[in-house]
């Protein structure tokens, strides 16, 4: 699914921004182009983005 249009990018796009170590809509924007336009897709951006870093989290292996 597109989360911005303005700048074409989708749900994939921002997990695999999460997965390189994106983790602010600032990066993302940075990184993407997500939400750096007319911003109406921050609000969802910031959304998806935060489930992929919370699932980036969860595979991580914790230290024993």
């Amino acid at each position: 699914m597109y989360v911005c249009i303005c700048n074409a990018v989708t749900e994939r796009a921002i997990h695999e921004a999460a997965r390189r170590g994106i983790a602010t809509l600032d990066a993302l924007a940075q990184s993407t182009g997500c939400g750096a336009g007319c911003g109406s897709c921050r609000d969802l951006a910031g959304m998806v983005l935060e489930e992929a870093v919370e699932r980036q989290q969860e595979r991580m292996p914790t230290a024993a």
